[in-house]
């Protein structure tokens, strides 16, 4: 039999406050996140394609990146090999986890016994 565990998690977009690179955790405010801006990443065009129909796929050229983000965040711990933050009462900042796959965060569930 296995228990049941329950992840919940926190968006810092929804709770914090969106402030200039240069104010990030200067403001008064247990959560802080500034955008920064990133040019777009030019592919290739690539070398190989085991079918030609994927060429259509990935074609060459620029590509927007996700809007990268830097976040600051007052009273929390890191859980984990992966460098999950986690809120004193068990909230998971989402933006603290680069991919929420199962594996990695069962793995890190298991280790943590609060």
């Amino acid at each position: 039999m296995c228990a049941e565990k329950v992840l919940h998690l926190f968006d810092i977009t929804a709770a914090g406050k969106e402030v200039p690179l240069a104010e990030l955790g200067l403001i008064d405010a247990p959560f802080t996140y500034a955008r920064v801006d990133s040019p777009p990443l030019n592919l290739p065009q690539p070398v190989f394609l085991n079918r030609p129909a994927f060429a259509k796929v990935f074609p060459g050229g620029p590509v927007m990146r996700y809007p990268q983000m830097i976040c600051a965040a007052e009273n929390c711990f890191l859980m984990g090999p992966f460098g999950f933050v986690v809120l004193p009462n068990g909230l998971l900042i989402r933006q603290s986890a680069v991919n929420l796959n199962g594996a990695s965060l069962e793995y890190a569930l298991g280790h943590f016994k609060g």
